[in-house]
């Protein structure tokens, strides 16, 4: 097998086996979609010549705060985003957190796929679809975001977690957004001035939108 075959067999098979919630291939994703949320998962592959490892990610995504991005960068090409990720973890984080008791899979062959599918498939079914899936509304996801230490502490890049989630907190109408506002400055305080530079880009815009506008312009009513 190749990378691209491996990783084809993954989607595939993962789609079989979630079918009956409703997901859908979607490229070299497996993606549900509710509303302006988006469900998805995704695997990684590294190619070792004589076999593969391969692990999965996951994660919820939002139409809505991505057409607040584009107003804020309208210079930027989303033309191939549908979504803008709100929130994703991954297999190795959830073993380095013991919930999962591996951190990746080996793969030689199609049985090695489908035992692997079997496996996460069974877990995202029981364990993290019902918890995103608890996360129904923008101002649930706010809450998650801004609110859950872990999801600072696991971020990938630090600086878009915390744009979305002043995004988050003011889109909803949070009390504590100024005090967010201060908190995420200081938190990138020894950053680079880019994502500093960028982050106060987002901050100005935000300032300058009433709740209402935000609203009309991520294309909803309710949060």
């Amino acid at each position: 097998m190749k990378v691209k075959e491996v990783r084809k067999s993954l989607v595939t098979t993962g789609y079989e086996k979630l079918s009956h919630l409703d997901f859908k291939k979607r490229g070299d994703y497996i993606e549900k979609r509710v509303g302006e949320f988006y469900y998805f998962i995704g695997f990684g592959v590294v190619d070792l010549q004589d076999l593969f490892h391969s692990s999965f990610y996951f994660g919820i995504g939002s139409s809505a705060v991505l057409n607040i991005l584009k107003e804020i960068y309208p210079n930027k090409d989303f033309k191939k985003e549908k979504y803008h990720v709100l929130y994703s973890n991954k297999q190795t984080r959830l073993f380095d957190e013991g919930l999962v008791d591996k951190p990746e899979y080996s793969i030689k062959n199609i049985d090695d796929v489908i035992y692997m599918i079997e496996e996460i498939s069974g877990y995202y079914e029981e364990k993290i679809f019902p918890f995103l899936s608890s996360l129904n509304s923008l101002k649930k996801v706010s809450g998650f975001v801004n609110y859950d230490e872990n999801v600072k502490q696991q971020s990938s890049y630090l600086p878009i977690t915390l744009k979305t989630g002043l995004i988050l907190a003011r889109l909803t109408g949070d009390p504590y957004y100024s005090s967010l506002v201060n908190e995420y400055k200081d938190l990138i305080i020894e950053w680079p001035e880019f994502d500093k530079n960028d982050l106060e880009k987002v901050i100005r815009f935000l300032k300058n939108s009433t709740v209402e506008e935000l609203k009309k312009i991520a294309g909803i009513t309710e949060v």
